[in-house]
């Protein structure tokens, strides 16, 4: 079975606007300020200009979402959520395909919902045909 990557290019985008806006913010902090700078004025700036640099690396936001699928678990990197997911085999109750999301719910944890409401029909199909495939594999249970 192959595993799943998709880019997201439309959101680095967005964060490199946001980080662009940021960095702009510390430096005109320091540069246009009517009064003289104290040492609290520094420190903002200086916040300021580290925000948007942080917003340049993958550390806020996801730029990608995979599903891989492993040995006896399901690894998954969503857009929309902060850490990777793995689900074991063992703990998934049954998959249900809806029209704009899947939830995986599993037998003594919450239930996991994956929205895909802005993703391309073309990557919408793919990961109904991941699911499928890995719900045939897997002998899990699987509600369309």
């Amino acid at each position: 079975m192959e595993n799943l990557i998709f880019k997201h290019t439309g959101w680095a985008w967005i964060k490199r606007i946001i980080g662009i806006f940021w960095i702009l913010s510390g430096i005109a902090r320091l540069f246009f300020s009517d009064e003289p700078l104290t040492l609290l004025d520094w420190i903002k700036s200086i916040v300021l200009v580290l925000f948007g640099v942080i917003f340049f690396t993958p550390l806020v936001g996801n730029n990608e979402t995979k599903l891989v699928a492993g040995d006896s678990n399901l690894k998954i990197k969503w857009r929309t959520k902060i850490g990777e997911i793995i689900i074991k085999d063992n703990e998934i109750e049954k998959i249900l395909l809806k029209n704009n999301k899947i939830e995986i719910r599993r037998k003594e944890k919450k239930a996991v919902v994956l929205l895909f409401e802005k993703f391309k029909l073309e990557d919408k199909t793919k990961i109904y045909e991941f699911m499928i495939e890995y719900a045939r594999q897997k002998n899990l249970v699987l509600e369309k």
